[in-house]
């Protein structure tokens, strides 16, 4: 009987004791945790679980950024993709241009050598674009210098009547009042020339009557333009030769690439392409604003009208 109950409470004490090892995680190293199971029980495993995903989220989301900022990506249809460097386009909005010189003329000879010199060839790089832009300005400073000498030209014809006026008169000024004179009436009569027609009718029948040709202004004008006429020549000459080199140069990238081949984007060519999407952005936010103005403002008149 002492026996049975022995046993019995040396069992009910070995199961408390299991109890009691499971509630206090007795370590190897003697040091006492508390149980996962307890009620103080910290979850530090989940958090870090947790705190350990969140850089490879962020990671994907910078992923998914650069991906929509892709430009060769948007730019994959090789017809309407964007070559042109950032630098070439502020070039053209606000040209070098020399004065009295058309914009115009030089943006028509940039589109020109751009798409039409050697088509289907395009440039497709920014050394490419520097060679076009080289033709062209070259080609407008030629044709700018043609127009110059046409100016200049007929800058010298008041001179040229003046000219003509002394030489026709037929006294020799006796003093250097009288020579005065006479270079202030000549003077009145080349402003007079140009003023009035029929004025100018009876200066050229005197200078015929002088002996002087039909055309004696012009060729006068000519005689005292031309040395501005020379150096205008000298430059039309260097101007031809900076186009044909550009061109020639230009031919060489040509003819080492074959003219579909879709070329990479430098740096450049996609800050270009950035800032159109940027302006084409924000003219549609501009556009959207003005339709809500006249919305508001069709339906302030409308809301006066029932009013009325």
């Amino acid at each position: 009987m002492l026996d049975d109950q022995d046993n019995s409470a040396c069992e009910v004490v070995a199961s408390d004791a299991h109890e009691s090892d499971i509630a206090l995680n007795v370590t190897g190293d003697g040091i006492e945790t508390e149980s996962p199971t307890g009620e103080g029980t910290n979850k530090p495993d989940a958090e870090e679980e947790t705190e350990e995903a969140d850089p490879a989220l962020g990671e994907e989301e910078s992923d998914e950024d650069d991906e929509a900022y892709d430009y060769e990506q948007l730019q994959e249809d090789e017809e309407t993709r964007t070559y042109m460097p950032l630098w070439m386009r502020e070039r053209l909005d606000d040209p070098p241009i020399w004065p009295g010189a058309s914009k115009t003329d030089l943006l028509n000879f940039f589109r020109s050598y751009e798409y039409d010199y050697r088509p289907p060839h395009r440039p497709k790089s920014d050394v490419e674009y520097e060679w076009v832009w080289q033709a062209s300005k070259a080609a407008f400073n030629l044709i700018w210098l043609e127009r110059l000498e046409t100016t200049i030209l007929a800058n010298q014809r008041r001179a040229a009547v003046e000219s003509l006026q002394m030489q026709a008169f037929a006294a020799v000024p006796s003093s250097k009042e009288a020579k005065r004179e006479l270079e202030c009436s000549a003077k009145e009569a080349a402003m007079d020339y140009f003023a009035d027609p029929d004025y100018r009718k009876k200066i050229d029948a005197n200078f015929a009557n002088a002996g002087f040709g039909a055309h004696a202004v012009a060729g006068e004008a000519f005689v005292r333009a031309l040395p501005s006429l020379k150096e205008i020549a000298r430059m039309k000459k260097e101007a031809m030769k900076q186009r044909d080199d550009a061109l020639k140069q230009l031919d060489r990238a040509y003819d080492q690439r074959d003219p579909e081949q879709q070329m990479p984007l430098s740096s450049s060519a996609i800050s270009n392409f950035f800032r159109e999407v940027q302006e084409d952005t924000e003219l549609g936010r501009q556009e959207r604003e003005q339709e809500k103005i006249k919305k508001a403002a069709g339906h302030g008149d409308a809301e006066a009208d029932r009013s009325k």
